[in-house]
């Protein structure tokens, strides 16, 4: 079986985490965390060696890394356009772009994702992401340091909203609010039929009222999702939670996620707990992003120059081995049906050649057969004979002449007779003696006839 991993990277504050992730044949699996606390003030060779032991304890030495950027340092914007503009979307972007920045100057990494659609509508919602590039050059420069060979860069909401859609399905097609809550804040997701509708990232101080914070922001998205009265809000809570925080209202519906087992994730060999998973959160998505092929939102911000593109030209070669396999593999399945027509041919006419000579063979065998069969008849009866008149013999010889005989069945070397004698309670003893008999006994109780014979009828084996 083979099995794919992936390390997710987040830089915040002075903390660095990383969370390494396997994907398995129908399952994830979560292989381990690490934290590295004050890693700004730590000498570089110090925390390769670390990282160096924790892929090599994990055998993910060459796993691939997704790098995650807070909310907070991400520039997200939103628009509506018309559904003929999907057509010629660079374009569109590029003008948006020219005016969101306050400089002309000034160099940006940019992604946007397109959300489907509903049913009969007009309008397209484009979300474009966009971060300087001077934000990027510190994470990515400490990742060149510690050999984490980056592939992708990804906003924490975007990691955030794919991991809880793809881990639990029922979100790709519901109204819903993701909360992730971690020191300094909490970082807000609205999902409006699946498609991401706003993200933002909400400072809050320690001695805050988490509980109203969290109504408020849910009437505010109920108010923008334009709910009923009676439809409650799903509300998807994780991070350091406290569960007697949680509000109880009718307009919403609560699940809270905290155990490994509420994300639907395997463990690894090493135990987690529960505080150091809800810490880890962003980075174990990012991983999870990077392992799958589709996400419901598809965002890089990985800077134009550090990703790796090819020219066309490269997969010619490719693209000619690949046509090379089909033909050979055409050729493979055409060599069977071909083979089996020739040898099916070849076979008639040596069956037919054949065919006189067999009959005869077959003739002669059952002759043989017949032969063989008279001849093991004759000799079996010959066997037979000779061992019941030696038996018969012995006894006429070895019995008392008031015994008499009056019959003999010969079984499997077994023999049982049956007669009258004056006494025959002796008789067991007396056919015992003789060398050719053994286990004489009595089939029967001995009875006496009316002429006051005593009736006997013993079973022995003919040595």
């Amino acid at each position: 079986m083979l099995y794919a991993k992936c390390l997710g990277i987040l830089i915040k504050g002075d903390t660095l985490r990383l969370a390494l992730v396997q994907q398995e044949f129908k399952q994830v699996r979560l292989l381990d965390l690490l934290a590295l606390e004050n890693f700004r003030s730590t000498a570089p060779q110090e925390l390769k060696s670390a990282i160096a032991r924790f892929l090599l304890k994990n055998q993910a030495q060459k796993a691939r890394s997704v790098l995650l950027i807070p909310r907070q340092e991400v520039i997200l914007r939103q628009l509506e356009l018309p559904a003929g503009a999907a057509s010629n979307l660079p374009r569109v972007v590029e003008y948006q772009l020219a005016g969101f920045l306050p400089s002309e100057t000034q160099e940006i990494s940019f992604a946007y994702h397109v959300s489907k659609p509903k049913t009969g509508s007009s309008t397209l919602e484009l979300s474009i992401y966009l971060v300087p590039k001077g934000q990027l050059e510190e994470p990515l420069r400490w990742c060149d340091l510690l050999d984490l060979q980056v592939f992708r860069v990804i906003p924490t909401s975007v990691a955030l909203a794919n991991f809880f859609q793809n881990q639990l399905p029922r979100l790709k097609s519901a109204n819903a609010l993701i909360g992730y809550r971690a020191a300094g804040g909490c970082e807000w997701i609205s999902l409006r039929q699946g498609a991401v509708l706003h993200s933002h990232f909400q400072t809050m101080a320690e001695e805050e009222d988490f509980p109203a914070v969290l109504q408020c922001e849910g009437e505010r998205i109920r108010s923008r999702l334009g709910l009923a009265e009676e439809t409650p809000l799903n509300l998807y809570l994780a991070g350091t939670l406290d569960q007697s925080e949680a509000p109880a209202n009718r307009h919403f519906r609560l699940h809270t996620l905290v155990q490994p087992a509420d994300f639907r994730l395997v463990l690894g060999t090493a135990p987690i707990e529960s505080r150091r998973l809800a810490e880890a959160l962003p980075a174990l998505a990012g991983a999870l992003c990077g392992l799958q092929r589709r996400n419901p939102v598809h965002v890089d911000l990985l800077p134009a120059e550090r990703q790796k593109k090819h020219a066309q030209w490269i997969l010619l070669p490719t693209y000619a081995l690949a046509a090379a396999n089909l033909l050979l593999l055409g050729m493979l399945a055409l060599r069977g049906p071909i083979q089996q027509s020739w040898f099916a041919s070849r076979l008639d006419r040596e069956v037919s050649r054949l065919e006189p000579e067999v009959r005869k063979m077959k003739k002669i065998e059952e002759q043989k057969k017949d032969c063989e069969r008279r001849v093991a008849l004759m000799i079996k009866a010959r066997k037979t004979n000779e061992r019941v008149l030696e038996a018969i013999n012995e006894l006429s010889t070895i019995l008392p002449k008031e015994a008499w005989v009056m019959d003999f069945t010969l079984r499997n070397g077994a023999i049982e007779i049956y007669g009258i004698s004056d006494s025959a309670a002796s008789l067991p003893q007396i056919i015992v003696n003789s060398p050719r008999f053994r286990g004489a006994e009595f089939v029967a109780p001995i009875a006496r006839d009316s002429n006051g014979k005593e009736v006997y009828r013993i079973r022995m084996q003919l040595e």
